[in-house]
């Protein structure tokens, strides 16, 4: 197993320094299977480039403001390494002939395919949790009843000592009901949360945009209206701690968001926290091992 981490506090101003050449160069490494993982130190780096060769390179992307946060990155990387159970994993959506896909949620690299998307998730780690959230557009069938409206491929690499490129098919079937009993049904909380934290993280990402170029007015009213849903949200969920902090680290970054407080700092902070939240990624909590 075999990685570039990139570690740098500034631009790409010698060598090779255009934007798109860096990002080839990341993901024919990742072909050749060497992944490429970025680390940006400072305030002066370029945080655009930096996770988009990390998305190429199949590897993550981290935002160190000071040197007593590098060890901690390292660790990460490390331990990622030890736990590594797949490489190269791709989630290929493909809605039914009647059915439209309209969009995917998460800010994964995608490419258009043959009756579909196909969304790169990069390498999967033992206790990595991936979430993937697409939004159907299901047309008034004249049938009732259970229907296949998608099918979600997998595709991946196994390491270890069996090095083999594997695929799953996982039919998404639904059961068609009437309008009166699709009213009445419970909606899939789970469903609810991460649709939330993921337009939250979509808030995220345009507050940021309007801070950069002055509009902090637009900036805090986008983040604190993304809070106070996360807010209302959370007492009855089974991730409230999580909401919580969200709510917590937002409103925090709308008090920032002030011509007298705005710095490239919370930007690039900002910018990499909304970038983990699209990608929908969650450690899962370790097992008690006594």
């Amino acid at each position: 197993l075999r990685k570039v981490l990139l570690l740098t506090d500034g631009l790409a101003n010698h060598g090779i320094t255009d934007h798109d050449t860096l990002v080839d160069m990341a993901r024919t490494t990742a072909e050749e299977g060497v992944g490429t993982t970025t680390i940006g130190f400072g305030e002066g780096f370029d945080e655009e480039l930096l996770t988009d060769m990390a998305d190429a390179g199949q590897g993550n992307s981290y935002y160190v403001a000071s040197p007593e946060d590098a060890p901690g990155v390292f660790a990460q990387e490390f331990e990622d390494l030890s736990t590594l159970v797949a490489q190269n994993v791709s989630v290929e959506i493909r809605p039914s002939e009647e059915v439209k896909l309209l969009g995917v949620l998460n800010e994964y690299p995608a490419t258009s395919v043959q009756g579909g998307i196909q969304l790169n998730l990069g390498d999967a780690y033992g206790e990595d949790l991936r979430r993937i959230v697409f939004e159907l557009h299901i047309p008034q069938l004249a049938r009732l009843g259970l229907a296949k409206v998608a099918d979600v491929v997998v595709r991946y690499v196994t390491v270890g000592d069996e090095v083999a490129a594997k695929e799953i098919t996982i039919p998404v079937n639904i059961n068609m009901v009437n309008a009166d009993e699709a009213s009445s049904a419970d909606p899939d909380q789970q469903v609810i949360e991460e649709v939330m934290i993921l337009k939250a993280a979509r808030a995220q990402k345009e507050a940021r945009g309007r801070a950069d170029t002055g509009d902090f007015g637009g900036a805090q009213e986008l983040l604190r209206k993304a809070a106070q849903e996360l807010r209302a949200a959370a007492p009855n969920s089974a991730r409230a701690q999580e909401l919580l902090q969200d709510a917590d680290l937002m409103e925090g970054s709308a008090d920032m968001a002030a011509p007298d407080q705005w710095t490239s700092h919370h930007s690039k902070n900002l910018h990499f926290n909304q970038r983990m939240r699209h990608q929908g990624r969650q450690r899962r909590p370790k097992r008690d091992e006594n």
